[in-house]
């Protein structure tokens, strides 16, 4: 697999190596340059280890990482268990943006989108709806200060009844 963004990727940090991990919110293969990686484990790291829900999260990250090496044409294999999570098959779809770039089924990835474009407008109806019943109320919540223990300002919140 050689999609021309990924291979300038690790290129422009200077690296020859990513790390392949099982992407956390869809089924989806994320590819990472060692040095972002790096970054991540250093907030691990400072994650506290009696946060449970937190721990499992990154015991189910970390447990999917490889570290992968570009060949001479900016070319990457993929390990069999992750091509088996994001159900890799021919047709591939490279998507990326900022440090980081997750691959996807084809298949998979027009589901997934279609799927959230059909939440979203699910989530619009539902607003306007609310809207125009009055479900919606505004409340203002004070912010006080610690040292004066005075309001210093209002936080507006929107509450859906």
């Amino acid at each position: 697999m050689r999609p021309s963004a990924l291979a300038g990727l690790p290129r422009c940090a200077g690296e020859a190596k990513l790390v392949l991990t099982q992407y956390p919110h869809w089924r989806a293969v994320q590819a990472l340059p060692q040095s972002v990686w790096k970054e991540l484990e250093k907030k691990v790291l400072a994650t506290s280890p009696l946060d449970a829900r937190a721990q499992r999260n990154i015991l189910r990250y970390y447990s999917s990482a490889n570290e992968v090496d570009l060949d001479v044409h900016g070319r990457v294999l993929v390990p069999p268990i992750l091509r088996d999570f994001a159900q890799l098959s021919k047709d591939v779809v490279w998507v990326g943006m900022g440090r980081t770039i997750q691959l996807f089924d084809r298949a998979v990835y027009d589901e997934q989108m279609h799927s959230g474009v059909l939440e979203r407008l699910a989530l619009k109806n539902d607003l306007a709806r609310a809207v125009g019943e009055r479900q919606l109320l505004l409340a203002f919540q004070p912010i006080v200060s610690l040292r004066t223990t005075r309001i210093v300002r209002f936080e507006a919140l929107m509450r859906w009844r």
